[in-house]
């Protein structure tokens, strides 16, 4: 299944598909890189599509699907756009554990596509490799944040 067509099946996502990055801020579009833009399957803003179903929810922002050739079918980067101190881990991984189980309860043919957890730098990046908040990290599955994404 494609991604859009796992968007327009999923509860609140039915009209958030957008073509290339245009679901993305100008601001968080400019973060995001991609070697072939005809590469990119499309794009939805997760938070503003399910801010009234999920109001209090430490929601997730964007997913960007990708086009890949080896293996060939698309993969969702699954982006959240924070600041990047230390104090800020706690804050990004309850946004993560909310967005695995909403993925594996409301979202399952979304939870199927091969995927990735990003988190990009609204700034410089104030976590140190090695340090705890970074093993947390780690452990969860999601990189350590960086400034910018390159999609191959």
């Amino acid at each position: 299944m494609s991604f859009r067509a796992a968007l327009q099946a999923t509860p609140g996502l039915q009209n958030a598909y957008c073509p290339g990055l245009q679901a993305l801020r100008a601001e968080d579009r400019a973060r995001i890189r991609a070697a072939n833009a005809r590469s990119l399957a499309g794009s939805a803003d997760i938070d503003a599509a399910l801010g009234t179903a999920y109001a209090n929810a430490a929601r997730w922002d964007y997913a960007i699907a990708h086009r890949a050739h080896h293996p060939p079918g698309e993969r969702v980067y699954w982006v959240e756009v924070h600041s990047a101190h230390t104090g800020d881990v706690g804050a990004v991984l309850a946004k993560l554990n909310w967005l695995k189980s909403w993925l594996s309860g409301a979202a399952p043919l979304l939870a199927v596509l091969p995927r990735e957890f990003v988190w990009l730098a609204t700034g410089p990046v104030h976590i140190l490799a090695g340090s705890p908040q970074a093993r947390r990290l780690a452990q969860s599955g999601l990189r350590p944040p960086q400034g910018q994404l390159t999609l191959p």
